[in-house]
């Protein structure tokens, strides 16, 4: 079987991480390429994977979405790969799929719907209709979570005979490995880009309560500046570090350093970095969103805030350091659970099902030459 993974946006982040494992895990048994942002992160990696790439430029200015040179350079790749399935990561890459009209299957993986937190109507208006457009010649949708497929299904944008799987993204055992620390001082971390639906400014607002620990803050964005700015002006900037952007690897080595992980983000689908955390046994305390609050069990496997109030987070924080056994404890359940239920190899044959499905319910010989619609 060929597969064509595009994904247009290769910066380093989860959906990323997963179009590597996905990649990864079908090497050697299938054909696969990949198609994906020029000069990024994963078009540079592309070489370690083994894969076929082609590149394009998917982010021509601001009006990136309505150039048809971008529709163009997913037709070009389809006609030197012939693929027999294309796997769609993302609106964007999506989106420039749906003006080809060809019988190439087309699988379609979500990784978060985040149109829906939009604060300007018309901004949330304007990007549901662009995801309804996105999917409308997908023969399969997939979702990272179960709150994003509940939310696909009420704002209508999949045609009902669209089939429709939740694969949860996850964890590669082999490429995981925690380093032993070696500090009495309790150091909690954020990591990821520092963007409005992460919500960098809060962890250092938690940071601020929270005088008896250090903090790593890892990751790149646009709210960098002002970030920095904030820990400046609060006197945070002796005891917290920031890292900037990570590869795969910092963001392994930044685990190895705290003690427990914050994630403040707004909204998510399912963040592999969550993942990671609970099977290397850093414990989490997370806001209650999309995906991350049907993996982790309040109290059990990681502490939840259904408010995302700050200082409640900081109060969450404050129990798992004054109470390691508990923190012990909570981070033993949360690996025995990855363990069981997120390993890469399920997660590669259920995708892998997917595309049998689809080349089936087309009856596929071979791929046909695409033809371009008008946009």
């Amino acid at each position: 079987m060929k597969v064509l993974q595009f994904v247009a946006d290769g910066s380093p982040g989860g959906g990323t991480t997963h179009v590597r494992q996905i990649v990864r895990g079908l090497c050697g048994q299938h054909e696969v390429a990949l198609l994906t942002q020029r000069d990024s992160f994963l078009s540079h990696h592309a070489a370690d994977m083994s894969v076929k790439l082609f590149e394009g430029d998917f982010f021509q200015g601001p009006l990136s979405r309505v150039n048809p040179r971008c529709v163009m350079q997913v037709r070009n790749a389809l006609r030197r790969f012939q693929p027999d399935v294309i796997h769609c990561h993302g609106g964007r890459a999506a989106f420039f799929r749906s003006f080809l009209l060809d019988n190439i299957p087309t699988v379609y993986t979500a990784h978060g719907l985040h149109y829906s937190k939009k604060r300007n109507i018309a901004a949330r208006t304007l990007g549901r209709w662009g995801e309804r457009l996105a999917c409308r010649h997908v023969d399969h949708a997939i979702y990272v979570c179960k709150h994003d497929a509940m939310l696909a299904k009420s704002d209508h944008l999949l045609s009902p005979r669209t089939p429709v799987s939740v694969i949860y993204p996850s964890i590669a055992p082999h490429s995981l490995q925690r380093q032993s620390r070696n500090t009495a001082q309790p150091t909690i971390g954020f990591i990821g880009r520092l963007v409005p639906q992460k919500d960098p400014q809060a962890f250092v607002e938690i940071v601020e309560r929270l005088p008896e620990v250090r903090a790593v803050l890892g990751g790149g964005g646009e709210l960098e500046p002002q970030i920095r700015a904030a820990a400046i002006s609060r006197g945070l900037d002796s005891r917290m570090e920031m890292l900037g952007e990570l590869s795969p690897a910092g963001v392994q080595e930044s685990l190895s350093r705290i003690d427990i992980l914050v994630m403040t983000s707004r909204w998510e689908g399912l963040p592999a970095l969550l993942l990671e955390a609970m099977y290397l046994g850093v414990p989490v305390v997370s806001t209650a969103v999309g995906g991350i609050a049907e993996v982790v069990e309040h109290g059990q496997t990681g502490l939840l805030s259904r408010s995302g109030n700050c200082d409640e987070m900081a109060d969450l924080v404050r129990r798992l350091i004054d109470n390691p056994q508990e923190a012990q404890q909570i981070a033993s359940r949360a690996r025995e659970q990855l363990t069981a239920q997120f390993l890469e190899p399920a997660m590669v044959a259920s995708i892998t099902n997917v595309y049998r499905q689809v080349l089936d319910r087309r009856s596929v010989s071979s791929p046909a030459t695409p033809k371009e619609l008008p946009i």
